[in-house]
């Protein structure tokens, strides 16, 4: 005898079985994935925004990374440096706030071997005054660095505050950064999208986020988003950044390079300074001297087919920082007198020595005021 209610149940609970064996399969893999390569540097969330783009180490903790030949040691306002920071500056000390990527945090170089480091070395020798330089690198780019400002500078009280870009590497970075909103000095309010992401169990995962939302933040997601992201490359190929080939080189991780556009980069590049501006003028309403260190790429002073492009782009930000009025350094030529391509360990990371010269550039930027 026919029985609806019967053949509903049923149906419902086969299909409560599907879902459930799909939901065990997908935890246990996700399970597995998290053995494979959940070892990877743990972080935090940035408490008042809650978004699991912006974080930063966790305070008085170290780190190696896989390929890097030098340990990071973070204090315990997640600072490299070997000394704790009160939340104030001592008496007489002017204090830096050094923002950056990987280029200010130091690549294969010991804490005292950043730039950071390196200038507070030339101060505490060469100048009267005593001052205190942060490494405050984390984020990525602008679009990260000017979320955290916004609690940093209340929460340990800066004289001067220094961002550090490298636009090879920062305009692919900024492009993948989707915000939303503008506040009162231009920055942005919220921020839904990156090449980087905290997983679920604070460990750093690189792929293609748009929402944040906990599947995101998976490394089953992780895995499927640069599948997709390679697959999307392979059917449309990117014809603007050619590593290898073309004229124009932009850091990637492979499965973004889509995303890397003659149209997006250009966009990128005008919102990207916007944030820049509204970093130096929310410094400003804080008596705070702000300065943009805008670090030209290897390609610049090397032979391959992007030195061009390269010193293209740098001409270019070095323009737009001009009309827009944000007070900048660029040490092209102390780089070029002191070495050129060979202070560079890869296309944007300095040797120890190169960051000493920009170290000293910064150096003589603050004495000649």
């Amino acid at each position: 005898m026919f029985n609806p209610k019967k053949i509903f149940f049923t149906i419902v609970i086969y299909i409560s079985a599907l879902i459930l064996a799909a939901a065990l399969f997908m935890g246990a893999r996700e399970f597995q994935l998290v053995l494979k390569y959940g070892h990877g540097k743990k972080r935090v969330i940035l408490e008042k925004y809650g978004s699991p783009f912006l974080f930063k180490a966790v305070p008085n903790s170290s780190e190696e990374y896989q390929f890097w030949k030098a340990p990071i040691k973070y204090n315990n306002v997640s600072v490299r440096r070997n000394e704790d920071t009160a939340p104030k500056p001592a008496e007489g000390t002017t204090r830096i706030l050094a923002y950056g990527d990987s280029v200010t945090l130091g690549v294969n170089v010991s804490d005292d071997n950043t730039y950071p480091a390196f200038l507070e070395e030339i101060f505490s020798k060469f100048s009267k005054k005593k001052y205190e330089v942060l490494n405050m690198a984390r984020g990525w780019s602008p679009a990260y660095y000017s979320f955290f400002i916004r609690e940093d500078i209340k929460a340990l009280s800066p004289d001067k505050v220094i961002v550090q870009i490298e636009l090879l590497n920062d305009l692919s970075d900024d492009t993948l950064a989707l915000t939303e909103g503008r506040d009162e000095n231009n920055l942005p309010l919220k921020i839904h999208g990156s090449r980087n992401i905290l997983s679920w169990h604070n460990t750093v995962l690189t792929g293609l986020y748009l929402t944040g939302h906990f599947y995101e933040r998976t490394y089953l997601y992780t895995n499927w988003s640069r599948k997709y992201g390679n697959e999307l490359n392979k059917k449309n190929p990117n014809t603007f950044v050619n590593e290898e080939k073309g004229p124009n080189y932009f850091y990637t991780v492979g499965f973004d390079k889509s995303f890397m556009t003659q149209k997006n980069i250009q966009m990128t590049s005008f919102t990207m300074f916007r944030t820049l501006k509204g970093m130096q003028d929310l410094c400003a309403k804080n008596d705070i001297e702000f300065l943009l260190l805008i670090i030209p790429s290897r390609k610049c002073y090397d032979d391959s087919p992007h030195r061009a492009s390269a010193q293209g782009i740098l001409a270019h930000a070095k323009n737009l920082a001009a009309q827009l009025g944000i007070n900048y350094i660029c040490p092209f030529e102390d780089i070029y007198s002191g070495g050129g391509k060979d202070l560079y360990i890869d296309f944007c990371h300095l040797t120890p020595r190169g960051l000493q010269v920009v170290a000293t550039s910064l150096f003589k930027y603050y004495t000649k005021k």
